[in-house]
């Protein structure tokens, strides 16, 4: 094993340990959604999904062999773990008995390792790094290890209790829907929902917590692992230098101090389904890194091999999708410029591309397209500066013009005859992609981000390479060098108070989004909070543990839950994006809803109303009940067997079960 996937691994490891610390500690006095059982869970399936690969990759050397990379097994560990859970389902309240053993076994081999190295200067810097982090990622408005408190105070998130309702009626129904008049199936690309409904089922985690809190604790720690292995990957591909790990962490921990390309919100990771994007899109570019690097062997499988990685890319996010297939054809095509590979790339990207748009393409978005000047208008609009968009061109120029490169036509063919800066290339083909995709969705300005945004994530590693170069051309002593590192480290940190005692942040509207989003400042807020709740409050914390307890039942995909359409206590539970209300059930238990749809909402027009699937419940004209008798005959005719009905009576809670008649 070698010492930098060692120090990763350790590194992930602990990360993975305060990011539980973190969470329990917060949780402590507050109802017990998450167990220590399933703390320890949570931990052996991080420690799996980070060791395990490096593990094959030892017992089973590469030998220059791309399919036998650690990048490679964790791909297929962590799609695999997904079906796996998913398929096991029913069984979840024990195969996580599965995975203790087996991954406090890898975590003390990978202790046992790093203390035979003892490069304790470098893990503590990264340790600095990945708690600055934990609190960076805390701090954004989405996620909490508070979530069920938020959802009783009303100050939960819609994008969390959105995506939560995805994965939690895809764990229960194995398709993608919101279940909020029944189940139906609802385009999105639910790749991400539908690993996490798997992945849940190892630890016993309820879908909510593990958004909240599984999902940084494993894939926080092993972004950056992915990203810092890419970047390891780079300097063998160009065979000059070592990485240097130290100097790597104090970049990046510098660059996510500054307020620029939501990298303050701990970009990528707030978005579960973008995070989860880039990290297959940097195992992707490992693995063609590796491919490169030695002769050519299986182009046919390896081409099969790129076009299944970036169809579940796409599953994931259609714009990483979108720009990874330019990337690869644009690699497949420079090395095999004929008839044969033109047809073979045009059919795949036509298979594909009907594929993504009849499965996972949320066609809500094209309701109100703009005009191509337009598009490019808004596009320029949304710009948050030259580099977030053409960072990746302006690497690759710079590169070609130090090395006289575009010295004169015939330097220039001879370089990329030599395929001596094909990575370069690759580069500016993927930053090009992305302003392509930027503008041809600009009516959105979330999804302009996300395209133009994939190639300020893919620089990075790049720029770390070229500017470390530049670093140890320096004539400093090593000691220096460290202690100069470390000061970058510590004045980066503490200039972002702001994860610690909380900002106000504003829409674009100036509507107040959360006064109290730190990540410390707001649980100890939270938690004073709960301690004065009112009868509405009262109300929905009794709702709230009904609906964890539902989680739980075997078959859910039978029930259905009904809650009357003037139950403001429900259906105006959140004050922030109301709208996110009416999603809490699902969302929660994994439980469809009958007429869960307020009938105000289907008569807006706006972005809200197309973007978190409404859309499509409008479209097919759904009805929604008056009352019980009606929402029983709805039921029978979706199927349910069980109804349960709540309702406030007397400012308490009202449960009633009904058998639905067949």
């Amino acid at each position: 094993m070698s010492k930098i996937n060692n120090l990763l691994n350790t590194l992930s490891i602990f990360t993975t340990l305060i990011i539980l610390a973190f969470c329990y500690g917060a949780r402590m006095g507050l109802t017990a959604y998450v167990t220590t059982v399933n703390y320890a869970g949570l931990f052996a399936l991080a420690c799996i999904i980070f060791c395990l690969p490096d593990f094959l990759c030892h017992c089973f050397p590469a030998k220059n062999k791309w399919y036998r990379t650690s990048e490679f097994y964790t791909g297929f560990l962590i799609v695999s773990m997904g079906m796996g859970g998913i398929l096991l389902s029913k069984y979840s309240g024990w195969i996580g008995l599965v995975v203790l053993p087996v991954g406090m076994a890898l975590a003390f081999r990978e202790f046992f390792f790093f203390l035979r190295g003892r490069n304790w200067l470098t893990l503590m810097a990264g340790a600095a790094f990945m708690t600055f982090m934990v609190l960076l990622f805390y701090s954004q408005w989405c996620h909490s290890a508070l979530f069920p408190e938020k959802i009783i105070l009303g100050k939960a998130h819609i994008d969390v209790i959105f995506h939560g309702s995805m994965s939690n009626m895809f764990s229960t129904l194995g398709w993608a829907s919101t279940g909020l008049n029944g189940s139906p199936y609802i385009p999105y690309h639910w790749g991400s929902h539908a690993l996490f409904a798997g992945l849940k089922n190892w630890t016993g985690l309820g879908t909510l917590m593990f958004y909240n809190i599984a999902y940084p604790a494993i894939f926080l720690p092993l972004f950056f692992k992915i990203l810092f292995g890419f970047l390891h990957k780079i300097f063998m591909y160009k065979g000059k230098g070592f990485l240097n790990l130290l100097y790597a962490i104090s970049f990046m921990t510098l660059i996510y101090s500054l307020p620029f390309a939501l990298l303050q919100f701990a970009s990528p990771m707030g978005s579960e389904s973008y995070g989860m994007a880039l990290l297959f899109t940097f195992l992707f570019a490992s693995i063609w890194l590796a491919y490169i690097s030695y002769p050519h062997e299986n182009d046919g499988i390896f081409f099969l091999f790129s076009m299944m990685a970036i169809m579940l890319i796409s599953f994931l996010k259609i714009s990483n999708g979108f720009v990874c297939f330019i990337a690869a054809a644009y690699l497949y095509l420079r090395n095999r410029w004929n008839f044969k590979s033109i047809v073979r790339v045009l059919l795949a990207g036509t298979v594909m591309a009907l594929i993504i748009y009849f499965v996972v393409f949320h066609s809500a978005y094209l309701a109100k397209p703009l005009s191509l000047s337009g598009r490019i208008q808004t596009f320029w609009e949304l710009s948050d500066g030259f580099i977030t968009y053409f960072l990746g061109a302006l690497i690759a120029g710079l590169i070609l013009m130090k090395n006289k490169t575009l010295a004169s036509w015939s330097e220039l063919r001879s370089s990329i005859k030599s395929r001596e800066y094909i990575d370069m290339e690759t580069l500016f083909v993927i930053t090009l992609a992305g302003v392509l995709g930027g503008i041809l969705t600009s009516s959105h300005g979330t999804d302009v981000y996300y395209f133009c945004s994939i190639q300020w994530f893919v620089s990075i590693p790049y720029l770390i390479y070229f500017s470390q170069n530049i670093f140890d051309g320096f004539h400093a002593p090593g000691k220096v060098k460290t202690i100069f590192l470390f000061i970058v480290i510590v004045l980066s940190i503490v200039s972002r108070p702001d994860v610690i005692k909380g900002i106000a942040k504003n829409n674009s509207d100036g509507a107040q989004r959360n006064k109290t989003a730190g990540s410390i400042y707001e649980i100890i807020q939270l938690k004073k909070e709960m301690l004065g709740l009112t009868q509405r409050q009262q109300v929905l914390k009794s709702f709230v543990n009904e609906l964890f307890k539902l989680e739980k039942e075997i078959d859910k995909s039978t029930i259905c839950v009904y809650i009357p359409q003037g139950e403001k206590w429900y259906y105006e539970s959140q004050s922030y994006r109301p709208l996110g209300s009416a999603l809490v059930t699902p969302a929660i238990s994994g439980v469809a809803m009958i007429g869960g749809i307020p009938e105000g909402i289907l008569k807006k027009e706006n972005m809200n109303i197309r973007g978190y699937g409404y859309y499509y419940y409008k479209k097919s004209g759904q009805r929604i009940p008056k009352n019980i008798t009606e929402a029983l005959t709805l039921a029978h005719e979706k199927g349910y067997k069980k109804l349960i009905k709540f309702q406030v009576i007397d400012g308490k809670l009202n449960k009633q079960t009904f058998n639905v008649k067949t």
